[in-house]
């Protein structure tokens, strides 16, 4: 879980650097779906325990 909050921060400091909307939407889109993805392998691998709690 803590991942999803790196890349929520991530995401925010480009919007304070005024990256564009475009850009923005396409982080969110491949490295959104990358992070769901390793979230989704670290559940498998600890038997669905939130390893960040």
């Amino acid at each position: 879980m803590l991942l999803k909050f790196a890349f929520k921060d991530i995401l925010d400091d480009h919007r304070f650097k005024n990256t564009t909307r475009v850009n923005i939407r396409n982080y969110q889109t491949l490295r959104g779906e990358f992070i769901n993805y390793c979230v989704n392998v670290l559940l498998k691998c600890t038997g669905g325990y939130d390893a960040s709690i």
